[in-house]
């Protein structure tokens, strides 16, 4: 199955779901913080590739070194 089709399910209705060459597809969709749309973007059972705009492709690393940190094990 495409991954445009894949992940069409997953997200807004308001998001534009573009397959691409291959497993690719582009996302275009918008948010009220930068922090929603990495959100989104985690939310997928997909790897991710944020290509722009520059805030979001710092929310999005934000958001990885928070559920890094979350998903560390510590010892009981």
């Amino acid at each position: 199955m495409p991954v445009a089709r894949r992940i069409a399910p997953y997200l807004p209705e308001d998001a534009v779901v573009e397959q691409l060459e291959g497993d690719r597809a582009r996302v275009t969709l918008g948010s009220w913080s930068w922090d929603g749309l990495a959100g989104v973007g985690a939310g997928l059972a997909v790897p991710i590739r944020v290509e722009g705009p520059e805030e979001l492709v710092e929310a999005v690393a934000d958001l990885a070194d928070r559920l890094r940190t979350a998903g560390t094990r510590r010892p009981a």
